[in-house]
């Protein structure tokens, strides 16, 4: 028999378990997908321009910029996870649903956001790498030419590295 003062407890499980669950699948497809990207990703000292080469503003490393989303996420599902008895007796509105349902929304942005990078970090060394094949480029490293990302492709002269100063570019048909 359940009194009236077990029933929200069950209710509570019912919906800690389930968030508990979602927020862990999101926290580890944010980490794997962060870490495909850090595979492919140039590793540079500040990331943003070669982003947006517009923006001169804050710098952030591609580590910070990989993997800051999913860390944070990672945090909440441990937090959440051993926090059940705490969260149990912390209400903030007087139903659990929304409460739930305001931390799942608020998870979710937080999961879009890393996948959202990651996938920008992805789409970015393909970007670097079209720009070695168009400058010719013969190192092997995703970091040859980094800095013309973004950058016209009619540039006609450019010192590439120190041993082909003034190399022209191959015109464009």
């Amino acid at each position: 028999m359940v009194t009236f003062d077990e029933a929200p407890a069950d209710r509570f499980t019912r919906l800690h378990k389930a968030f508990v669950f979602h927020l862990g699948v999101a926290a580890g497809l944010a980490w794997m997908t962060a870490l495909y990207a850090a595979m492919y990703a140039p590793w540079v000292r500040n990331i943003r321009p070669l982003i947006d080469p517009t923006q001169v503003g804050r710098v952030e490393s591609t580590g910070a910029f990989l993997f800051g989303f999913p860390s944070i996420l990672l945090v909440a599902w441990v937090m959440v996870f051993a926090g059940r008895d705490m969260l149990r007796h912390f209400r903030l509105m007087k139903d659990q649903t929304i409460e739930f349902a305001l931390a799942g929304a608020v998870a979710f942005a937080i999961f879009y956001m890393a996948i959202d990078r990651a996938v920008t970090a992805i789409l970015l060394e393909e970007e670097v790498r079209i720009v070695d094949n168009l400058l010719g480029c013969r190192c092997n490293s995703s970091l040859c030419a980094p800095i013309f990302v973004g950058q016209p492709a009619n540039l006609r002269e450019i010192n590439l590295h120190p041993g082909q100063q003034g190399q022209e570019l191959p015109a464009r048909g």
